[in-house]
């Protein structure tokens, strides 16, 4: 048995857990001081206990005690490995699949997770918000790796636990701490809402996070919610309420990276209104470059950043679909390579924006009439899995499928092919394979 297998259940929860081992000491050695037990524990013993290595069986029993308070569970599950290690019930073990064993730990470090939430009364310690920043940075930087019904089942379980200790936190500055991190899975259960097609869902979600950010003046998220609500403005048809709210947004937003967003998004949605409003395009673009050479950057859309993060990549991204709106396809084609140039070193991080990029460069090539340039840029989109077919990439192959229209393909098999392929793809999309949306 490798040295992995060989741990007691206690160390795989420790290791689940964002304590480290040092901090663990000093929580066990604090929870034993405040139920009067006498029993102290060194990093030594604790290493011992994590090997199994306890030549006496089980600890005395005020430790016991201790760790049953800690964890919600008895010492011979935490210490299981130890206890059956002369037994038959390792061959048992071995037996158990990883998956399997992998959700028995997990489900005991929730356990143990909610029991210590619940045992802090109305006293909201470091280590539970430490435990809430550790799971939403989680969800943030898995976004695109992870499907977006997952996430909003993970998100939804954060959220709530969220709910909880604000109705049991008095002290300002423990709800403060709790505020941002309700705004946070918020905007995240907004974007993952979006993804799948419900857009009144989003803009709820979007402004329940942005009400949690303005109780406590946290401008880059309230500027971040804006941006999406205007989103899902020019999305439904409505640029210039999008407008509006990019308005809104950058009169609250923090100089450098939240800003840059909002004008690029205020160029998608002058582009909207099309062709004529190219000057105005032109502007929002020329506003979020200059942004750009700030430098500046914030603690959400930098620091957080994952699904939060508006890189340069990104930025290249956003306006390769503004030139795709306005029918200029060699500023499209330009930037959607630009896009790609600097998402290829990230090793598929980021494919699923990567295919929306495509797509965008697919609809530049048909504009200019380069078919072959579409089908070879679309050539590595048509193998994601119905999950990774989200909203975002059906918007842009909708728009591919405007220049498709165009009297000059009128009769070209490929072209009539090309069509098709689209709406079976769109047809198997995670957005088509949910029931009727409740918007």
């Amino acid at each position: 048995m490798s040295d992995d297998r060989s741990r007691t259940a206690l160390g795989a929860l420790i290791a689940a857990h964002p304590w480290s081992r040092v901090e663990f000491v000093a929580h066990y050695n604090r929870v034993a001081d405040e139920l009067g037990e006498a029993t102290s524990l060194s990093l030594r013993q604790l290493d011992r206990w994590i090997r199994g290595d306890l030549a006496t069986g089980l600890p005395q029993s005020a430790a016991r005690r201790v760790l049953r308070h800690i964890f919600a569970l008895p010492a011979e599950r935490l210490f299981s490995t130890m206890v059956n290690s002369s037994g038959q019930s390792g061959h048992d073990e071995d037996k158990m699949s990883r998956r399997e064993e992998r959700e028995w730990v997990m489900a005991a470090a929730h356990e143990s997770r909610d029991h210590a939430t619940d045992a802090g009364g109305f006293e909201l310690a470091e280590a539970t918000l430490a435990d809430l920043r550790y799971d939403i940075d989680g969800l943030a930087r898995s976004y695109h790796s992870t499907s977006p019904t997952a996430l909003l089942s993970d998100a939804l379980a954060v959220r709530n636990r969220v709910w909880r200790l604000l109705d049991r936190t008095h002290r300002p500055d423990r709800a403060t701490d709790l505020y941002v991190a309700a705004g946070h899975v918020c905007a995240l259960m907004a974007a993952a809402s979006f993804d799948l097609g419900y857009v009144t869902a989003a803009e709820q979600q979007a402004r329940a996070a942005r009400t949690y950010a303005d109780l406590i003046d946290y401008t880059p998220l309230m500027a971040w919610c804006f941006g999406l609500e205007a989103e899902a403005a020019y999305w439904t048809g409505a640029p210039r309420r999008a407008l509006d709210l990019v308005s809104a947004g950058l009169a609250v937003a923090p100089a450098g990276t939240a800003r840059v967003r909002l004008h690029c998004i205020g160029a998608r949605a002058w582009s909207y209104m099309g062709p004529t409003t190219a000057d105005r395009v032109n502007t929002a673009l020329s506003a979020a470059d200059t942004e750009r050479e700030t430098g500046l950057g914030d603690e959400l859309h930098d620091e957080l950043g994952g699904h939060f993060s508006f890189s340069r990549a990104r930025q290249a991204r956003c306006n390769a679909t503004t030139y795709v709106q306005l029918g200029s396809s060699a500023e499209a084609s330009e930037q959607a390579r630009t896009a790609l140039e600097l998402y290829a070193p990230t090793g598929g991080q980021w494919r699923l924006i990567e295919a929306e990029v495509r797509a965008d460069l697919a609809a530049a090539h048909l504009l200019s009439g380069d078919l072959d340039g579409a089908d070879a840029a679309l050539a590595p989109v048509w193998g994601l899995a119905t999950h990774d077919r989200r909203e975002g990439l059906l918007h842009r192959l909708r728009q591919t499928g405007v220049p498709l229209a165009d009297p000059r393909w009128r009769d070209v098999a490929r072209v009539e092919q090309l069509a098709e392929q689209i709406e079976t793809f769109a047809a198997a999309s995670i957005v088509r394979a949910l029931p009727a949306g409740q918007d």
